[in-house]
């Protein structure tokens, strides 16, 4: 039988197949947060690569700030309650990957199997830039009371949190 947390791990692993884009939230060289979406890509590290334009102010942000914060959140219309979503928060590096790079191919072609040949046109478009979004640590949170922290090489460690009650 399972214990508790590699039933909650499973869940985890579970709940992120589902997602085909991440939201994510950066700041701005003022200081202001700027948020965006973005259909993703991951590999075997836990990595997001995301395919953004110049266009959108998140882009400048990202590449400013070179940190994000990721959410993965479950859909109002299947969640039980409204206020406690299932959701992934993960706290991430930011880094554009070079053009043309080795790095760059190899996750274009994901993005390419992932979403079909909009992904060809896009990358003709010099205004358009690959970002790996590189998980730190994170949090899943399941349910009221329901929250585990995420941390290792692969974002694959999961551990309870417990909230000391106040008095």
């Amino acid at each position: 039988f399972m214990s508790n947390l590699q039933q909650i791990k499973k869940r985890y692993e579970e709940f992120i197949k589902d997602f085909r884009s991440l939201c994510f939230s950066s700041v701005d060289s003022r200081g202001w947060p700027q948020m965006g979406y973005a259909p993703f890509a991951e590999d075997e590290q836990r990595h997001f690569f995301v395919y953004l334009s110049d266009l959108a102010s998140h882009t400048s942000a990202l590449r400013e700030s070179q940190k994000a914060s990721v959410l993965l959140i479950e859909d109002e219309a299947h969640a039980r309650e409204v206020f406690a979503r299932k959701r992934i928060i993960f706290q991430c590096t930011a880094h554009q990957v070079p053009r043309e790079s080795d790095l760059w191919l190899s996750r274009m072609e994901n993005l390419k199997e992932r979403f079909g040949d909009l992904v060809s046109t896009l990358q003709t478009l010099s205004d358009f830039h690959l970002f790996r979004l590189q998980p730190q640590s994170g949090t899943f949170i399941t349910g009221f009371g329901q929250a585990y922290s995420i941390t290792g090489e692969r974002m694959d460690r999961l551990e309870h949190v417990l909230v000391e009650k106040r008095t």
